[in-house]
């Protein structure tokens, strides 16, 4: 119990902003950071948000990143940035089972690489566990199996 209160307090610190993000080899730098007070540790109260569009086998090949990360911003929902998937990637005992096996994007930060396209990360469980990090062009195809991690209503 001790350990998983020191986690949700370290855990704070990503979600506040106070720890910047990891800018893995191939991006340049940070385009924008969210830093939102509000965002819960609490699994309970986080969403997998996926479009209508990329459920779709016709739209998903033809709609990016960019569209359902537009989409979520004008619902209003909050969604989490790259810190706390650091944050996640340093402890990945605390990410639910449910979630494996999914790719899910953390466009709170939006990073820009060498050649100014933007980019948003990814963290990646396989099936026994094993947690992997990657990105992707914002103006990427997305399939139905990609995810931005948001606030629940």
């Amino acid at each position: 119990m001790e350990t998983l209160k020191k986690l949700e307090k370290e855990s704070i610190d990503f979600l506040q902003g106070e720890k910047l993000p990891f800018i893995p080899s191939g991006l340049s730098s940070i385009s924008s950071h969210n830093i939102d007070k509000g965002l819960s540790f609490n699994f309970s109260k986080m969403e997998l948000y996926s479009s209508e569009l990329q459920k779709n086998p016709i739209t998903n090949k033809a709609f990016g990143g960019r569209i359902i990360n537009s989409e979520i911003i004008r619902k209003g929902k909050k969604m989490y940035n790259a810190s706390f998937l650091d944050f996640i990637f340093a402890n990945p005992e605390i990410f639910p089972k449910k979630m494996y096996e999914k790719y899910i994007f953390f466009a709170g930060t939006i990073y820009l690489d060498p050649y100014g396209n933007e980019c948003v990360r990814c963290l990646y469980f396989d099936e026994i566990g094993i947690p992997s990090h990657n990105y992707f062009w914002l103006d990427f195809p997305f399939s139905e199996n990609y995810y931005f991690l948001i606030e629940k209503e």
